[in-house]
């Protein structure tokens, strides 16, 4: 664009040039008897029907006359005379002043009797400065556009950190209101009934150290450690049987582990997505319940861990497809959208797999996958 704006200024330019030596070259036949009543006739007659600044000056660039000047034309005092001497040494900067010359037969001679001096008409002025406008607009977009993006990015930031608190009480309120319960239970306990109770009130615990590992293990790298994949699914799929039938549910949790090498992964990290997904799967199930089932596989001519989470929900509906692993996208009334997000990101940015949607309808329910590099 500027240089195509330049291209056209310099075609107008050279335009107002001829235009300029035109009416010299006029000039210059007329006036074989050069007087000021010839020159007077000369300005009025030709130079005053130019559009664009012009100064006529003796041989000596003393101003005489002009045109389009921010300088009255019939001022003629020492000031208004400054002021034009200045605008006509801009102007020949611009352009090269054109002689106006007259042919004397006696001496055989051109002899120069004035100075065409001439500036940019307004509409090369705009022209010249028309990419630079355009230049300061897309720039204001730019910057516009940048704005708006920082205030989505600091808005999405600030619904995550509400959904990791929301997370971390959600987290944290099973095994509290289990240790609560074991504590009533602990007061009218006799020994034998203790000692039931004691391996849960210590499984609880561990729950709770489990979960505060978990969250100080966002934002750190590292940690990959080979394990047993299906060992993991194992732990977690026992965990969650117990816990899944106090959401009003009969959900049924199946496993069908193939055999697998050892994964470099972060074991708690990992746990937490899996159970985040298979509780997602649990959401989907109508009021009389429905199956999950946990599915292993490894492709050893790519070498690919594969998890499959499938269940016979009522699926997800093809308008949000699109949106269930973003951050703070939820169907549940008390959800804060945070749970499929957290999955991908941890099996994706942690562990540099892949998570997504295989499948979804109304009629079969909804299969999840996880796939992950075998080293």
């Amino acid at each position: 664009m500027l240089y195509y704006s330049q291209h056209i200024t310099n075609q107008l330019r050279e335009e107002s040039r001829e235009t300029v030596k035109f009416y010299a070259e006029t000039y210059v036949k007329f006036a074989s008897d050069y007087d000021a009543e010839d020159f007077s006739f000369f300005f009025e007659q030709f130079i005053k029907r130019i559009t664009f600044p012009v100064i006529i000056s003796t041989a000596d660039d003393i101003p005489s006359d002009w045109k389009n000047l921010s300088i009255d034309s019939q001022d003629k005092s020492e000031q208004a005379l400054s002021e034009a001497r200045d605008i006509m040494t801009a102007m020949d900067e611009q352009n090269e002043p054109i002689d106006l010359n007259y042919f004397d037969p006696g001496s055989n001679t051109n002899i120069v009797i004035a100075r065409l001096h001439y500036g940019d008409s307004k509409l090369i002025t705009q022209l010249r400065w028309l990419p630079y406008v355009e230049i300061a607009i897309a720039g204001l977009f730019i910057l516009f556009g940048f704005a708006g993006f920082q205030f989505i990015r600091r808005s999405e930031r600030q619904l995550i950190w509400a959904g990791m608190a929301k997370e971390a009480a959600h987290q944290l309120g099973t095994p509290l209101s289990s240790l609560m319960g074991w504590v009533e239970m602990l007061e009218n306990a006799d020994s034998e009934r203790l000692a039931k109770l004691l391996p849960e009130m210590s499984a609880d615990l561990q729950r709770l150290n489990k979960v505060a590992q978990r969250f100080s293990h966002i934002g750190a790298g590292g940690g990959l450690k080979p394990a047993d994949m299906n060992e993991l699914i194992t732990k977690v799929v026992s965990y969650l049987q117990k816990r899944l039938p106090q959401r009003n549910k009969k959900i049924d949790i199946s496993m069908n582990l193939g055999k697998l090498p050892e994964i470099p992964i972060n074991v708690d990290l990992l746990e937490w997505a899996l159970e985040n997904i298979i509780k997602n799967s649990a959401d989907a199930m109508s009021r009389d319940g429905g199956k999950i089932e946990v599915i292993t596989e490894f492709q050893s001519e790519n070498k690919i861990v594969k998890i499959s989470v499938k269940d016979n929900g009522t699926g997800i509906q093809s308008k949000y497809r699109k949106e269930i692993f973003k951050p703070g996208y939820s169907t549940k009334l008390t959800g804060w959208g945070l749970g499929l997000s957290l999955s991908k990101r941890i099996i994706e940015e942690y562990h540099g797999g892949e998570l997504f949607l295989v499948e979804s309808s109304k009629e079969t329910g909804t299969t999840m996958q996880i796939s992950l590099k075998a080293k």
